[in-house]
Order: C-alpha cells, then structure tokens, then sequence
C-alpha cells in the first residue's frame, strides 16, 4: 500500500512539474545564435565587422574581427600621413526594448571596436620621420531597428554618438555614427 501512494505522488508530481513547462509562457527563453555582417560610419573610420552573436531573451551579446579604413586623422596632427588600413576586434550589446510587431523591433546598442592606428610624423631635423602606434577604443551608444524580411533573415539600421577617447562607455567628444547590416539567425 505504501509502495502505491509513494508511486500516485510521484505521477501526480511529475503531472504538475509537465504542465509547468508545457504551459502558454509566450517568452522565448532560449539561446539562439547568429551571424552577422554590419557596415559601420562613424564620421573619422568607417568599419567592416562579421561578428558572431548569442541572442537570450531581449539581450544579444556579439564579438568578431574589424576591417577599418581610417578616412580622417583620429590623434596627432591632422598633416600627419596615416596608414588607411587597420584591423581589429569588434564586440558590444544590444537590448531590444520591445517587439512592435513579430517582424520590428527597437533596440539600444553600446558597440566597442578596438583597432591599432600607425601615422608617420616628419620634422626637419634628425630622425626626419617618426612613425607612431596608437590603440584606439571607439565606443559608441546608439538606438536602431531590426526587422525580420524573410524566415531568419534579418536587417538592421540605426545612429547614434561615440568618441575615441577614453575607455568603454566614455563618451569624450560628439562623433556621429550610423550603421547598416544584415543577419541570419540559425
């Protein structure tokens, strides 16, 4: 007889735990992955991030290489002959505030790029020319919308302000910055 309400408890406890999990929550909860590809303007550089993104809920984290192409001195004097072409590290987050319909959505995003600028500076003495590294942290803060075209495919758009100075989220100076991009979210 005990052996026949421990198994009644047992079934009645599984039952309910089920229902729990089978029940109408609406609210993905899952982990889901993506690739990305986005076209970055930001007033001094332009960028060329493929990234790889891990979506939960309305937060997305990403991380990926960078292309930059350095279109106006960023440090030094603006006379100074900059290398064009950098490479580096792209990473950031965005949160989607909410889902106005299944397929647009508005989202905040703080993108960090980090990439190495090389410049030569000439003087009239010796050494004559000087070449110079700098490590830049470009961090902007921007508002943008995501809509779903077909099946998993995704594209994105938004603007915001960033700076060049500083660490993360240190916003120094207004630099203007948009962006472009298309996803797919296996």
């Amino acid at each position: 007889m005990n052996r026949q309400k421990i198994l009644l408890l047992f079934v009645i406890g599984l039952i309910s735990i089920s229902s729990k999990s089978y029940s109408q929550d609406t609210i993905k909860r899952t982990l889901q992955f993506s690739a990305r590809y986005t076209f970055y303007y930001n007033y001094k550089v332009t960028h060329h991030t493929p990234v790889f993104s891990i979506e939960y809920n309305n937060h997305n984290f990403y991380f990926g290489p960078d292309y930059s192409s350095i279109l106006k001195p960023i440090k030094g004097d603006p006379v100074n002959i900059y290398e064009k072409k950098s490479f580096g590290i792209n990473l950031g987050y965005r949160y989607f505030f909410s889902e106005q319909s299944k397929k647009f959505k508005v989202f905040g995003q703080f993108n960090f790029t980090i990439f190495q600028i090389k410049y030569k500076e000439y003087q009239l003495g010796p050494p004559f020319v000087t070449e110079h590294k700098h490590l830049i942290i470009e961090n902007t803060v921007t508002l943008g919308v995501d809509y779903n075209i077909w099946n998993n495919i995704h594209v994105f758009s938004g603007g915001g302000i960033g700076s060049f100075g500083g660490f993360f989220l240190i916003i120094d100076a207004f630099t203007p910055s948009s962006y472009i991009g298309i996803e797919y979210k296996f």
